[in-house]
């Protein structure tokens, strides 16, 4: 396999011809113009939220809060760590959540990154939509940008790396995780592996210090692609410096021991919150539960329902998680990658050696290339859910286990590499080309999505069940739920592969490559669009459901005026309790007077929530044992949303809370607050 666009470490630079920058520094001349259409984009792309940027939440009102409280809280703990009051950082891992349980922060993600960008924002405003919302459209706008310098230095033209980072910008994926801002946020990764490739062919410093800066950042923007990305990033750097000759460099190797020594203690304390936890509560994700949130075949040719061309038209296996089509456009574009580079590698090694042609040699050459052939279609027939008993004529083809097929096609490929000089060739060759490297990186990736036990439409597939030994062996697999967000990974692999193909294209069509790039990136932001954006959804639990719409953190309302005024070591309790769209909204209102709560919603629930919830979800069940769990719960006062419930609900929670001890102080905002005695 041949590279259809080597760097500048491999293959001399030649007068630049369209659509090539020429420039070989770090930020290339059309890198500042590419950002600023990303930005314009992504505010089309995001449509309307941009008129609403300071009051409207993007998708849905669920993990959007859940994720606004964490910036909130980190926020504010750092302003006033950075006024001089250093103990506020002492007990920031112990939130106002889930009272009376420790370390409750960490029951999600510490979205340290994010943090650290939003600061300078909530500082001079306070406003905490504000600060989401710049967050979602910077991960779109940075992941256009990385992705863009990535795919530019392999293929120096800037039209095609320009389309590939609209590729990974708005890969349909996207639209399926937009309430996880962590999980959207893998805008670093690109960062990540561009410095290193910089690093590996130039022996830039700066280089190597922005790629250990940009894995510190995803890093710390994410817990799953602290672990994910991990996995990729050490065969890449590998990979890359044997490419470029480096391998046993020693000096290369002493810088590298020093990034991963840079890296490891930015991040390392970052991590301690989750292995704390875990010793306290001695878990992990079930097998079962990471088998249920791993993807299928299928998920590949699913997109999210709420595409506006693709949604309901692919949709071969709809299910949680499961959203992973990643555009027809960027799939064309790396089968057009993989199949013109097989096709100059096969070419250029024709007049470097000579096949044996004595007769059986032939005869097992074209076995060899027929089988290979044969059993790759059936592999492929198969990951498509397309296995099972075939019979034609008088023939019977059963396609039924993966593991085989697969074990057969690579001693198919064996004999053919033993017996042609030319296959030889191409493999030594070819394993130096970025469209090799990265269609090994995004199929490695799309297969650990798979998780323990990969799938095809429900059938188990068998082959290699790296996932498991990974969940088995390398410590913090055990506690990542959804190995499906590995797509994000095959996504950038992709996109790299998609600006490839399209340099490989325009090469073959000078006059017309502006046309085809311009074509292939309105196809690209056509097939991923979703506007306008929804604003504001709630998928309530209960008949009455919240309002559709939250407050700002610096517009707090007249009942959390009033709250705030109670003193600080009060602890409240507020129902409906355990119903999520509301538990959502209390904690988000808890930025605006940071008061104690028994309630709380996260990654995960401390037991004694789960058990309080048995009684608090209603109480009106069993008065006398919710009472009991009321008076013990630790709370002193109670926060009763009256608009939660009909008339009469209202008048019979009022009802119970009076019963069992507890007094009116107050009516505000619909809301009823009542004192508990101690």
């Amino acid at each position: 396999m041949s590279d259809p666009g080597q760097d500048a470490a491999v293959t001399p630079r030649v007068a630049a011809p369209i659509g090539r920058d020429g420039g070989q520094g770090w930020w290339p001349a059309t890198a500042g113009r590419a950002a600023a259409w990303y930005v314009v984009l992504t505010l089309v792309m995001t449509w309307p939220l941009a008129p609403g940027l300071t009051r409207d939440i993007p998708w849905d009102l669920g993990d959007s809060l859940l994720n606004c409280w964490i910036l909130g809280w980190n926020a504010d703990h750092a302003l006033r760590a950075l006024g001089g009051d250093i103990g506020a950082l002492r007990g920031i891992l112990d939130a106002n959540i889930f009272y009376p349980a420790p370390l409750t922060l960490a029951y999600s993600e510490l979205l340290v990154a994010q943090t650290i960008q939003i600061l300078p924002v909530y500082a001079l405003t306070g406003n905490l939509i504000l600060c989401y919302n710049l967050l979602f459209l910077s991960s779109f706008v940075l992941s256009g940008l990385g992705a863009y310098l990535l795919a530019r230095h392999y293929t120096d033209d800037w039209r095609a790396a320009f389309v590939a980072g609209l590729v990974f910008a708005f890969v349909p994926y996207r639209w399926a995780q937009m309430s996880h801002l962590q999980v959207i946020s893998v805008q670093w990764m690109p960062f990540a592996l561009y410095g290193f490739a910089r690093w590996t062919a130039s022996g830039s410093r700066r280089a190597l210090t922005g790629a250990t800066a940009a894995l510190v950042a995803q890093n710390l923007s994410c817990g799953y692609f602290l672990i994910y990305f991990a996995l990729f990033v050490p065969p890449f750097v590998i990979w890359s410096l044997a490419r470029h000759g480096r391998l046993f460099d020693g000096r290369r190797w002493l810088a590298l021991i020093a990034a991963a020594a840079a890296t490891a203690a930015a991040t390392v304390p970052f991590m301690l919150p989750y292995l704390q936890l875990r010793a306290m509560t001695a878990s992990q994700r079930p097998m079962s539960e990471v088998v249920g949130y791993s993807a299928d075949t299928l998920s590949y040719a699913t997109a999210n329902a709420m595409m506006r061309l693709w949604g309901g038209v692919i949709a071969a296996l709809p299910r949680p998680e499961g959203d992973l089509f990643m555009g027809m456009v960027a799939l064309l574009l790396t089968a057009a990658a993989i199949a013109l580079a097989a096709r100059d590698g096969w070419q250029r090694s024709r007049g470097s050696v000579r096949d044996d042609r004595r007769w059986w040699m032939q005869g097992l050459r074209a076995l060899a290339i027929v089988s290979v052939v044969t059993f790759g279609i059936a592999a492929l027939l198969i990951l498509g859910g397309a296995g099972g008993k075939y019979v034609i004529g008088p023939l019977v083809i059963r396609l039924t286990s993966f593991d085989r097929v697969a074990r057969l096609t690579f001693v198919a490929a064996l004999v053919l590499v033993a017996t042609s000089a030319r296959a030889r060739r191409l493999l030594a060759v070819g394993w130096r080309s970025p469209t090799m490297a990265f269609v090994v990186m995004g199929a490695m990736a799309a297969w650990l999505s798979l998780g323990p036990v990969p799938q095809a439409d429900g059938r188990l597939l068998g082959g290699l069940p790296i996932y498991a030994w990974l969940y088995e062996y390398v410590p913090g697999v055990d506690g990542l739920r959804v190995p499906a967000r590995l797509a994000f990974v095959a996504a950038l692999a992709i996109a790299t592969l998609a600006g490839l193909g399209l340099a490989a294209l325009a090469r073959r069509r000078t006059a017309a490559a502006p046309w085809v790039c311009g074509v292939a990136g309105a196809l690209v932001l056509a097939e991923g669009t979703v506007a306008p954006l929804p604003l504001n959804l709630s998928a309530p639990d209960r008949e009455l459901a919240p309002p559709a719409r939250v407050a700002p953190g610096s517009a707090p309302s007249a009942l959390a005026r009033w709250l705030d005024t109670l003193p600080e070591d009060a602890v409240l309790v507020e129902f409906p309790f355990g119903d999520v769209s509301w538990e959502l909204q209390h904690v988000y209102r808890s930025t605006q007077h940071w008061r104690r709560l028994v309630n709380g919603y996260s990654g995960g629930f401390p037991l004694r929530y789960l058990s309080l919830r048995t009684y608090f979800d209603d109480p009106r069940r069993d008065p006398q044992a919710a009472a009991a769990a009321l008076r013990g719960c630790g709370a002193t006062h109670v926060v009763l949303h009256a608009r939660a419930y009909s008339q009469a609900g209202a008048a019979e929670m009022e009802a119970w809370l009076l019963s069992s001890g507890a007094r009116p102080v107050a009516r505000i905002d619909q809301a009823v607050v009542f004192a508990i005695g101690r």
